[in-house]
Parts: C-alpha cells; structure tokens; sequence
C-alpha cells in the first residue's frame, strides 16, 4: 500500500485501485486516446515519438514501483 501511495503522489495523472480476487486493477486517467496512433501526424517527428516512449515508460514504471513482476508472498 505505500508503493501505491508513493506511486499515486509521484504520478502526473489520476490514479483509480480496486481489488478483487487476489487482483489489482489500475486505471489511470490520460486525456488522449493511448491505443490508435494518430493518422494526421507522422510518428517520425521526434516529440511525437517521444509522446509514446514516456507513456510505455509510465507502464513499465508502475510495474516496477509496485514491485508486480515478483512474487511477494510465495512459499519458501
């Protein structure tokens, strides 16, 4: 819980938990559409590029925040 309260004051975006079945889901609020390129701009310019990396890095950020790629409470 405080990986996720750490996380949530270092995020530049709104952050929504809920818990069910032994699962976390996330949802965080970004005001564009993050899954359809758009078709008006070549991702070739650099800062539109760059738009796409920070977001994969945000992604790739909470996984390693809040520690979900290790067992935590595995048997011993």
């Amino acid at each position: 819980m405080e990986n996720i309260l750490y996380f949530k004051k270092r995020s530049q975006h709104p952050l929504s938990l809920s818990f069910k079945g032994g699962k976390i889901y996330m949802a965080i609020e970004y005001n564009k559409d993050l899954f359809e390129p758009s078709v008006f701009h070549s991702l070739l310019k650099y800062k539109i590029a760059m738009e796409y990396v920070e977001t994969l890095h945000l992604a790739i950020g909470i996984v390693k925040e809040l520690k979900l790629n290790q067992k935590l409470w595995s048997k011993l």
